[in-house]
């Protein structure tokens, strides 16, 4: 399951729960894509991605993705969601 949230100019990409989740992202018709390209007018945004996984495992998994990010910058975060500490690290 994905879900989003935008908070101050940031959009967070939360609550990634699976491999799969991440493999989705990657795809020419990706979240991730669609965001970077919302962005591309704005000269780039900051997307924030938190799953409960290894932040530099999600690291490698973007950084073999295929496109261009048009200058967004895509932050991962290891953490939960519903765990409040965790969203401030974000």
């Amino acid at each position: 399951m994905i879900q989003m949230m935008v908070v101050e100019a940031h959009v967070g990409v939360i609550k990634l729960t699976s491999r799969d989740d991440c493999q989705e992202l990657s795809s020419s018709g990706s979240l991730l894509n669609q965001l970077a390209i919302a962005n591309e007018n704005l000269g780039g945004g900051i997307v924030v991605v938190m799953a409960e996984r290894d932040k530099e495992e999600m690291e490698l998994d973007i950084a073999k993705m295929e496109f261009d990010f048009r200058g967004t910058s895509v932050i991962c975060r290891s953490g939960s969601p519903l765990i409040l500490a965790d969203i401030k690290k974000v």
